[in-house]
């Protein structure tokens, strides 16, 4: 057998030789030589950073260094050099570009003692993120080593120290009535509109008078967008339990598609947070029209839903606000304890862009009861360390609470527990009986 086996190897031998095939590329050698010349040429190309074997918390900015073991040029025909993936909770959040090149082709020239080396701005204001761990993963996007060069992945943890303005049950003064406003945040990847309580004397027609407001830019110290999101409207009127608004055809922000939806959804907040609203029916310079806002059906009226909305909190960059969001998942058919369960998840869970949880990851929701127009929410001891040392998130918290359950349609009060026991510890709130929905949201 053995012989047999040698014998044909022979032959193939003899056949190869005879026919001028070289060694090198024959069937009986496994040496590929293009390959192995392709992976001493990557090899020779990496990323650096001193900052990728260690956890960052609230970084500004690193040094990402290009080198090389040989003299090279790299080319970059993309607007950036490096381009970035961000994660969180395993999940992919979002894709970040960095350092924008002058000009395409874009090259440098590398030798052992010379790498190139750039810094990335990581602060999370220039990342448009909300507080929580990430993993970034950063890849080179010169020709050639955008998929072979190995990326760099940094751990971040962001902190914020932003203040929280507390709700509050109290006009400043008692010729001042509370404006519900609702604006646009700086990061434009957020879909939700933030409400604002603005206190003025409204002196003649409150829906006029409101929208007015509406058109004011937001204070500057709110850090949201610092343009409304609403433009110029013909007029505004109150009939039969409808809330006429006719606006211009021709104002780009109610059509152009980055700006038409946060301004319909603008106008219907705002005006919905008015006594005796009733439903918004918008008219288009004069007339009735089928669609608008970049494609929007409004031949009929528009009731804005105020109930069951689950409250997450934005960080500016300068204070926390909190910020209302649809809990998709409750139906009309779901009783008050049902609907209360979906809130808390979202409140704990959902995950928005922008956006952040104000319900720490270990507290759980053991109970609920519910007595005509009281909810009570027995949690587990965790709740009462939440957020420890941090009086600004643990009010956000609370208030964020007494928002989400008292938007259960029947629901005024929330009886917050702890292990069946009332809960303390709280600066400012007296959780040892039923509190009602405060009046007046991230005052201005």
């Amino acid at each position: 057998m053995l012989n047999s086996i040698k014998n044909i190897l022979i032959i193939v031998l003899i056949v190869i030789l005879a026919t001028g095939i070289s060694i090198k590329y024959s069937p009986l050698t496994t040496l590929d030589t293009s390959d192995t010349t392709s992976n001493v040429t990557e090899s020779a190309f990496f990323l650096e950073s001193n900052s990728a074997n260690s956890a960052l918390t609230n970084p500004r900015s690193i040094s990402i260094l290009h080198k090389s073991t040989r003299e090279k040029s790299l080319s970059f025909y993309d607007d950036y050099m490096l381009a970035g993936r961000l994660y969180k909770n395993n999940k992919f959040y979002k894709a970040i570009d960095f350092v924008l090149v002058s000009e395409k082709p874009f090259n440098i020239d590398l030798s052992p003692d010379k790498p190139y080396s750039v810094e990335i701005n990581l602060s999370k204001d220039n990342l448009k993120v909300p507080d929580g761990k990430y993993k970034l993963v950063i890849t080179t996007n010169a020709i050639g080593l955008k998929y072979s060069c190995k990326a760099i992945e940094l751990d971040i943890n962001y902190k914020s120290s932003s203040p929280y303005v507390k709700a509050s049950n109290k006009l400043p003064s008692e010729n001042l009535n509370a404006l519900t406003l609702y604006y646009s945040c700086i990061d434009s990847d957020v879909e939700q509109l933030v409400g604002i309580t603005r206190f003025k004397k409204v002196s003649r027609n409150v829906y006029n008078f409101t929208l007015k407001e509406l058109q004011t830019p937001v204070d500057i110290n709110t850090g949201l967008c610092p343009t409304s999101p609403i433009d110029t409207f013909h007029y505004v009127s109150q009939k039969n339990g409808i809330t006429y608004i006719d606006l211009p055809s021709s104002n780009d922000k109610y059509t152009n598609p980055k700006t038409a939806r946060k301004a319909m959804n603008s106008f219907i907040k705002t005006i919905a947070c008015i006594p005796n609203h009733g439903r918004v029916k918008f008219l288009v310079d004069y007339n009735r029209a089928d669609t608008f806002f970049n494609g929007v059906n409004i031949n009929k009226s528009i009731e804005c839903n105020n109930f069951n909305k689950s409250y997450l909190a934005y960080d500016s960059g300068k204070r926390y606000l909190l910020v209302d969001c649809d809990v998709p998942s409750i139906s009309k058919s779901d009783d008050t304890t049902s609907k209360a369960n979906q809130i808390f998840n979202a409140m704990k869970n959902f995950e928005y862009h922008g956006l952040l949880n104000v319900i720490p990851k270990d507290v759980n929701l053991q109970g609920i009861s519910v007595d005509n127009n009281i909810i009570t929410l027995n949690f587990n001891n965790a709740i009462s360390n939440a957020h420890a040392n941090n009086n600004h998130l643990r009010s956000m918290m609370i208030d964020a609470i007494l928002f989400s359950f008292t938007s259960i349609e029947g629901i005024d009060y929330v009886l917050i527990k702890s292990n069946g026991n009332a809960l303390d510890g709280f600066k400012g709130y007296d959780l040892s009986k039923a509190v009602k929905r405060p009046l007046y949201i991230n005052p201005e």
